[in-house]
């Protein structure tokens, strides 16, 4: 796929899984990870793609922490990370002025929506909402993001009223 996309694109990276054996997050995955994210940054670096990690309930990369734990050993230009708002509160929901400063040198874009805990949302965890139902405190989030991680608001897209922030 990274031969073949625009030159110029960004591709958001969920994975879901590096072997059969290893759980979400677990860090002895790290190297089946890394084995395969050089490959892919080789061609991304050549065609000037940037490969953001998206941290996804239920995934191998499930946590920010495991996609800053990723960016942190591969230290390339080209690798950053999508913080979404619904999978921080999902998975964990907790501190996100840490998550956020965590993550801040390697985020690239953000993903905005409401949520609240409840066993009809996705893994039987939580919900995807609108921005005004919200369990999470999302005034916190963004006015974090806007203090101190984005340099620059290029786009903002409100059609379920649901954002999406592309950091510069």
């Amino acid at each position: 796929m990274l031969e073949t996309i625009e030159e110029g694109s960004t591709v958001e990276l969920a994975i879901q899984s590096v072997a059969r054996h290893i759980r979400p997050s677990d860090p002895a995955g790290d190297d089946i990870a890394v084995k395969w994210l050089v490959k892919a940054l080789e061609i991304c670096e050549g065609r000037n793609i940037n490969l953001l990690l998206y941290s996804d309930l239920s995934f191998w990369v499930e946590r920010h922490e495991d996609a800053v734990r990723l960016c942190q050993r591969l230290n390339h230009p080209n690798l950053g990370i999508v913080f979404c708002g619904y999978h921080w509160y999902a998975v964990d929901g907790e501190d996100i002025q840490a998550t956020l400063g965590e993550v801040a040198p390697y985020l690239r874009q953000v993903n905005l929506s409401g949520s609240r805990r409840s066993p009809l949302g996705f893994g039987n965890v939580a919900t995807i909402e609108p921005l005004d139902v919200v369990s999470w405190t999302i005034s916190h989030c963004s006015g974090r993001l806007k203090r101190s991680v984005l340099k620059e608001w290029l786009a903002i897209w409100d059609g379920w009223k649901e954002a999406t922030l592309i950091v510069s």
